[in-house]
């Protein structure tokens, strides 16, 4: 286990919070949700939010969603966010994955650079593993068949072999431990590469909640500090 991603960080997130627990927990990434439309709402932050925090250093990743991800998909990205997210986050997740768009993101050799592409079901984490195979970028999979919306699947599927892979849905302060458990057991004793919350870090604002971010980070390492391997695993799609 690599990372825990805590995605959702705004306006209203003191970037300087973000600093010391990166610092304190050096596992942890930010999943900064970028949309063209939302951009200065509620997980959505604005252009300049994210060029001040891109300025810390910080490990995040880019959830593209709406037009950003389409316009990756079909390789003509928008022009209404200044952040090219292939250039500037060391992982790009293309929230809405469409089956076959694989070919079309932009190819990087940045040493390390990951595509994650979002699966909602094990139908689509199946046709996400076909299309990592056809790219020389590395890429690795997200199961998520929440989309944000908190809710936990009935059960968790078996990582496709050769593909580096992330789970999410549900997650949060209360249920983590057991959460990582289920997903070890379904793969024969390993854990996830790595696990993502949204919405089980929120507020009643819908603002991401620190003190839970916290809890989630202290149970994690607490409990599973010997699975946390910060490397780079071989994936398909591109070395690693």
């Amino acid at each position: 286990m690599t990372t825990v991603t805590i995605t959702g960080a705004d306006d209203a997130t003191p970037i300087d919070r973000m600093v010391d627990l990166s610092e304190q927990f050096p596992f942890l990434e930010w999943g900064i949700l970028l949309s063209d439309s939302r951009a200065g709402t509620p997980r959505y932050p604005s252009a300049s939010w994210v060029r001040a925090v891109k300025r810390q250093g910080l490990p995040l990743s880019a959830h593209c969603c709406g037009s950003l991800a389409r316009s990756l998909m079909t390789g003509m990205f928008g022009v209404g966010f200044s952040i090219h997210p292939s250039e500037a986050f060391q992982r790009v997740q293309i929230n809405g994955y469409v089956a076959g768009s694989a070919p079309n993101l932009p190819t990087t050799c940045r040493e390390g650079f990951e595509y994650v592409l979002q699966a909602h079901d094990e139908l689509m984490v199946a046709c996400c593993a076909v299309d990592v195979e056809k790219v020389r970028t590395r890429c690795s999979v997200l199961y998520d068949p929440s989309g944000g919306k908190g809710a936990r699947p009935l059960r968790w599927p078996r990582v496709v072999p050769g593909i580096r892979m992330g789970y999410a849905g549900g997650i949060g302060p209360a249920n983590v431990p057991d959460v990582i458990a289920e997903i070890r057991e379904a793969n024969g004793g390993h854990p996830p590469a790595w696990v993502d919350m949204e919405s089980g870090v929120r507020d009643a604002r819908d603002r991401l909640d620190l003190a839970a971010v916290i809890v989630v980070l202290e149970t994690v390492a607490r409990g599973n500090t010997s699975d946390f391997q910060v490397r780079a695993e071989p994936t398909r799609g591109g070395a690693a």
